[in-house]
């Protein structure tokens, strides 16, 4: 073997051990990541309509720089939330004309919430962390109850786009219902490994949200009405929940309460 031959060799047995998987930085959901859930209402106030906040952070387990990937997250909101008359998803988006047009393909009354989000890309020894931007807009039925779906913008450092399936489903006591957003796994190149979510933070309801609808020869603007708040407060606050649910099928969730207002 030449000199030359033997440096080519050399250099791709070197790239290639950098890529290669390393066990210990794959985070394992035995090692326990931990996820915290934040949750607020805006504007507070009983007997109105209001915007649900959320923010869900995924958090690795000691020692590892990852957490583990994620094929589906929950959002579980209370059952005294006036869903039915919050004059959100009036229009629904169709998957197929969502990825063909994007945003544009879809009515502008069918967008319920935006969100923003950030996950971990291993490669090789490295993380890399990607932003994203999220539109939540009503879709086509999931397993027989109101569909979602969500369009995702990769913003930085790579860029991509996908959409995710979601839907509005029913939830046990003590909660009304809960939101389930599908993920589905984006692999890492060649690596073997997947794209890992970190943290999501946004709402559901009318904030920075604008409806359109005519009246008479007119095309108007609007700001949808929200989340109908009941009378009275519940016992101990609104409750909310965000369950992970990790590649594998094991679970994680995180519960907290909104204090009723004042």
């Amino acid at each position: 073997m030449n000199l030359r031959a033997y440096l080519i060799l050399a250099t791709a047995l070197v790239l290639w051990a950098c890529i290669l998987p390393r066990a210990p930085a794959a985070a394992s959901v035995a090692e326990a990541p931990k996820v915290v859930l934040r949750a607020a209402l805006s504007p507070a106030q009983l007997g109105a309509s209001a915007t649900i906040y959320y923010d869900v952070q995924i958090r690795p387990a000691a020692g590892l720089r990852v957490p583990p990937v994620a094929t589906k997250l929950s959002l579980f909101y209370p059952d005294n939330i006036g869903l039915a008359a919050s004059g959100l998803g009036l229009a629904t988006c169709r998957r197929q004309r969502l990825e063909q047009r994007r945003l544009g393909g879809c009515p502008r009354n069918s967008v319920i919430g935006l969100a923003r989000a950030e996950v971990a890309i291993p490669i090789g020894s490295q993380v890399v962390h990607e932003k994203a931007r999220i539109t939540a807009l009503s879709g086509p039925m999931y397993h027989g109850n109101l569909g979602l779906l969500f369009n995702v913008i990769a913003l930085r450092p790579f860029g991509a786009e996908f959409v995710f399936q979601g839907g509005l489903l029913p939830a046990g006591d003590p909660y009304g219902g809960r939101v389930d957003v599908e993920l589905p796994l984006i692999p890492v190149f060649w690596t073997g490994r997947y794209v890992a979510l970190e943290r999501v933070h946004g709402t559901f309801g009318p904030d920075r949200v604008m409806y359109v609808k005519r009246i008479g020869r007119r095309t108007v603007t609007y700001k949808p009405a929200g989340f109908l708040l009941p009378d009275a407060c519940p016992r101990g606050g609104f409750r909310f929940a965000a369950q992970v649910t990790w590649n594998g099928g094991r679970r994680t969730t995180a519960r907290t309460r909104v204090r009723c207002p004042g």
